[in-house]
């Protein structure tokens, strides 16, 4: 990569330090609401989301962010901002999950810019997976570099934030890339947060 990246062990200690701070603790007993969609959020949520945003601002006060508790008017403001990092955060992707007691979810941070995908992180909680990518240099399980085949980006179509990437999957249906969250996908994804870095950056 040409341009200087934040430093990847700094951006996973930050989602892993949310992780285990405000999300672990909340695990089968944390608040819930429904939003106008229909969909789940939990105080954990917005605890997860609070303090990455915090932290990554402290680090990096030049990149913009979004985050899944945010409008969707603001998040494709942001996501259409051109010559500037967004990162882009699900703080509890599988929130459904999380709220009924299945230990199936993950927080998903990526960093984008002019609709590329540079980097990101995956890291599974409940059984203390962490993987990482960067865009042209490769993925990590846990700090281990981690050979997954490639598949070709393509930008999703009308009905998604603009600059954001899809996959597809080995059945032909289409997916968010391991670092984007599945509030940003076109159509439903069917692969695990956890699953999609072997989809991502090689």
């Amino acid at each position: 990569m040409s341009a200087v990246l934040p430093d990847l062990n700094v951006v996973q200690a930050i989602v892993i330090d949310a992780a285990k701070q405000e999300l672990l603790p909340r695990f089968t007993h944390s608040a819930r609401e429904y939003k106008a969609d229909g969909s789940i959020v939990t105080e954990a949520d917005r605890a997860v989301q609070q303090s990455i945003e915090s932290a990554l601002k402290a680090q990096w006060p030049e990149y913009l962010f979004v985050g899944e508790e945010m409008t969707e008017s603001e998040q494709i403001a942001l996501l259409n901002t051109k010559g500037q990092g967004v990162w882009c955060l699900d703080p509890v992707d599988g929130t459904s999950n999380f709220a009924g007691g299945v230990p199936f979810c993950a927080v998903s941070l990526s960093l984008l810019k002019d609709g590329e995908v540079l980097m990101g992180v995956v890291y599974d909680p409940m059984r203390d997976e962490c993987f990482t990518a960067i865009k042209g240099e490769g993925s990590w399980l846990n700090g281990e570099a981690h050979n997954a085949t490639s598949v070709p980006l393509h930008w999703s179509g009308a009905g998604s934030p603009p600059g954001v990437a899809t996959s597809t999957c080995m059945d032909g249906s289409v997916s968010g890339t391991m670092v984007l969250p599945d509030w940003c996908c076109t159509k439903p994804v069917v692969t695990r947060s956890r699953l999609r870095v072997s989809r991502y950056c090689q």
